[in-house]
C-alpha cells in the first residue's frame, strides 16, 4: 500500500527559540542605546508593497503566518498578529501557542495602539524599522503611544534580520522595456507631464517609492516580486534632473541603456543619473540639504518614515495619493 505524505503547509512554525534571540537582540545596546520593549514587524517591505520578496517576509520568518497582510509585535512577555477576516483560520493553523492571534474588524479585538498600552510597562521604547513603516503609520502609532507615556524609536538594523540566519538575498531580475505600442507615452513624455504637474503645484522635487509607480514611470518591467511585474528601485525627479536608484549590474544590458538613453540623452534634463539603490537616503539628503526657501518635496505618506523624515517639515508635501497617479492616462 502507497503512503501518503501528510499536508503541513498549514502545520505552526515553531517559534519559541526565535523569539528568544529577538528578546535577547531587543536588550542588547548593540542596536539601540536603549532596550526596546516591543518590537513592530510589519508585512511589507521598503516600498510597502503588499505582495514581496522572499527576503522581505520578515513577518512570516518570526511567526510562520504568510498571509499578504498582517503585523506582528513582539513584547518581553507577549507576541501577537494582526490580520483580517481573510485570514484567520490559515493564521490560527500557522502559528503555535507562543503567538495570540489579533481578528481585526471583530469589536473585541484591541487596536496594536490600545494593546501595546496595555501591556507594557511605564516609559516603554516600541522599535520598528523606519524603512518598512509608513509615514502615516508612524504619526498614528507615536502620537497614541505618546499619549501614553511611551515612546515609538527608529531602530536603524532591522530586529527580525538579525535573527535570521539564512535570509535570502534580494533579488536583481532582468529587466524588459516597453515599447510606445504597449505604453502610449514614452517615459521621456511621462516626465515631461510629470514636471507640469508639479510646476502647477510649486513643487521641486518628486520621490517616486512604490515599485509600481517606478515601473510605470520608466516604461520598465521587471520580475523581482512573484506575480508582480515590478523590480527593487527609486526615483526622485527634479524640473532639470532625474535619479534613478537601482542595482547597477542590472545597467550593463545594451537595451535597457538604449532605452533610458543613459550613454546618450537627447536633451540635458531628460538626462539620467544612476545611483546605487541603497544610495537614496544619501541622495535624498543631499538633495534637502541644498533646498532654497520656497522650495518643495513631494512624497506619499504612505512612503517609508526613514525617506519622509529625512525631508524637512517645511519642505516637506506629504500626500495620501501617490504623486505618479496625476498624469496616468
Amino acid at each position: 500500500m502507497t503512503s501518503v505524505e501528510p499536508d503541513t503547509t498549514m502545520s505552526p512554525k515553531i517559534t519559541g527559540e526565535l523569539l528568544r534571540l529577538l528578546r535577547q537582540a531587543m536588550k542588547s545596546c548593540k542596536y539601540f542605546p536603549e532596550p526596546i520593549h516591543a518590537y513592530i514587524v510589519p508585512s511589507g517591505d521598503a516600498h510597502q508593497s503588499e505582495y514581496i520578496a522572499p527576503c522581505d517576509c520578515r513577518r512570516e520568518f518570526i511567526s510562520g503566518f504568510n498571509g499578504s497582510a498582517g503585523t506582528a509585535i513582539v513584547t518581553e512577555q507577549h507576541a501577537a498578529l494582526w490580520t483580517d477576516g481573510r485570514y484567520f483560520l490559515q493564521a490560527s493553523q500557522q502559528m503555535d501557542n507562543n503567538w495570540t492571534l489579533m481578528k481585526m474588524g471583530l469589536k473585541e479585538t484591541p487596536s496594536q495602539e490600545d494593546w501595546l498600552i496595555s501591556v507594557l510597562p511605564e516609559n516603554s521604547k516600541v522599535g520598528v524599522d523606519p524603512w518598512i513603516y509608513a509615514a502615516d503609520q508612524w504619526k498614528n502609532m507615536s502620537k497614541a503611544l505618546v499619549s501614553a507615556g511611551h515612546s515609538l524609536v527608529a531602530v536603524q538594523e532591522n530586529m527580525i534580520d538579525v535573527v535570521w540566519a539564512d535570509r535570502p538575498k534580494r533579488p536583481s531580475t532582468q529587466l524588459r522595456t516597453l515599447s510606445l505600442d504597449y505604453t502610449g507615452l514614452s517615459w521621456q513624455d511621462k516626465v515631461t507631464t510629470l514636471r507640469t504637474k508639479m510646476a502647477e503645484r510649486k513643487i521641486t522635487w518628486f520621490v517616486a517609492t512604490a515599485l509600481d509607480e517606478i515601473a510605470w514611470l520608466f516604461n520598465l518591467r521587471g520580475a523581482d516580486i512573484e506575480y508582480n511585474p515590478v523590480f527593487f528601485a527609486y526615483a526622485i525627479v527634479g524640473m532639470h534632473t532625474i535619479r534613478f536608484f537601482i542595482d547597477q549590474n542590472r545597467l550593463n544590458d545594451p537595451a535597457l541603456r538604449s532605452h533610458l538613453q543613459l550613454d546618450s540623452p537627447l536633451k540635458p534634463e531628460l538626462s539620467i543619473r544612476t545611483f546605487s539603490y541603497e544610495s537614496v537616503y544619501s541622495e535624498l539628503q543631499s538633495i534637502c540639504a541644498a533646498l532654497g526657501p520656497k522650495d518643495k518635496v513631494w512624497i506619499c505618506d504612505k512612503a517609508s518614515c526613514a525617506l519622509t523624515q529625512a525631508i524637512p517639515k517645511n519642505h516637506g508635501l506629504l500626500s495620501p495619493t501617490r504623486p505618479c497617479v496625476w498624469p496616468k492616462p
